[in-house]
């Protein structure tokens, strides 16, 4: 499993074909900010839109996928399976999908693979850089979900997001937006990660004492990050708040459900599987690719230059020697569009 860490490090050159806009329009949308490419569209969104983002963003694509036991919680499994390969009349739309914030793209791809009879659209507002083989039935789009998607009516099964609460400004809005473009009885499935870390107790990380044992050189850098992001507008802590605005629907949500887990940064947990261990090891390689992406929030926000580097060689360090034992947490919702008389 651990060969799954060197995946992606070849050549780029597929990633053009997996973009259906003009090539020169590619690089338009993104501007190197503080070396780095970040997209020129979204002002809220400062992580890369580049490879090597892509590349982390498969890595944690592959965690959650090994944490969760596949594409989807084991909680709307079934659905999920009866969903998309349900049967349909000459006339009828085949089962469709719709993956918000497809990043790298892996979600998407996967999908279409399982589902080979189903059509899978992937959306960001950056192309996809990918280096797998894009199934004939996953498509990639670009498109800014701050804007509605009124080109989607009830169109989708499902809608999956996932990391994507960065880049939305209003969060209440845009799952009202997400529930016009399913179809009666759709699924929206959600996954956010908590900008902060826990301790081995579960706890958030507060100290600023270098002494104290919780500290943590990551965790100073993923607060500053999350004052970054609020102060560009961007909607902190989507994950627990999530579950309260489908609420707020009403009734035109049903079977509604929501859980919190937690994975460990590094194989440090005891005792542990072997698979245990691999997604450990999986965090701890999206952190630390992690520590470059963010560097251009952090700068933008503000913070000096030789601040942010010092942070970065003693969080680099302290996750690459394991010294502090850390969580990050994750929060999984999801809900069906409910089925009224009319439909």
């Amino acid at each position: 499993m651990d060969d799954y860490l060197e995946r992606g490090s070849d050549s780029d050159s597929r990633a053009g074909s997996i973009f259906p806009n003009p090539s020169e329009d590619r690089y338009l949308i993104l501007q190197e900010i503080f070396g780095r490419k970040i997209n020129s569209t979204n002002e809220h969104y400062m992580l890369p839109a580049d490879v090597p983002e892509h590349k982390r963003l498969d890595i944690q694509h592959e965690m959650l996928k090994q944490k969760l036991g596949g594409l989807y919680p084991r909680e709307v499994a079934s659905d999920v399976r009866r969903m998309m390969s349900r049967q349909r009349s000459e006339n009828e739309s085949p089962p469709a999908a719709l993956d918000i914030g497809t990043g790298s793209g892996s979600w998407a791809i996967d999908m279409a693979r399982q589902f080979p009879d189903a059509e899978i659209t992937g959306m960001d507002i950056v192309p996809a850089n990918s280096n797998h083989e894009i199934p004939p039935n996953c498509s990639f789009e670009c498109d800014d979900a701050n804007l509605g998607f009124g080109h989607y009516p009830k169109c989708f099964d499902i809608v999956h997001a996932r990391g994507i609460s960065s880049g939305i400004s209003n969060h209440p809005k845009f799952i009202k937006d997400v529930w016009d473009i399913l179809r009666p009885g759709g699924l929206f499935l959600t996954i956010e990660g908590n900008v902060g870390l826990f301790n081995k107790d579960f706890e958030p990380i507060t100290t600023t004492d270098e002494n104290h044992p919780d500290f943590s050189w990551m965790q100073v850098m993923m607060l500053s990050a999350r004052e970054a992001q609020i102060n560009r507008g961007s909607t902190v802590g989507a994950g627990t708040k999530t579950i309260g605005w489908i609420d707020e629907m009403g009734e035109v949500w049903r079977n509604k459900g929501h859980f919190a887990f937690y994975i460990p940064v590094g194989p440090w947990e005891e005792p542990a599987t072997s698979k245990e261990r691999f997604i450990g090891t999986l965090m701890r390689e999206n952190a630390l690719k992690f520590l470059g992406a963010v560097k251009p929030l952090l700068l933008s926000n503000g913070v000096p230059q030789e601040i942010v580097d010092h942070w970065n060689v003693m969080a680099e360090d302290e996750l690459s020697n394991g010294r502090t034992k850390t969580y990050t947490r994750w929060a999984c919702t999801w809900a069906f569009k409910t089925i009224t008389d009319e439909e």
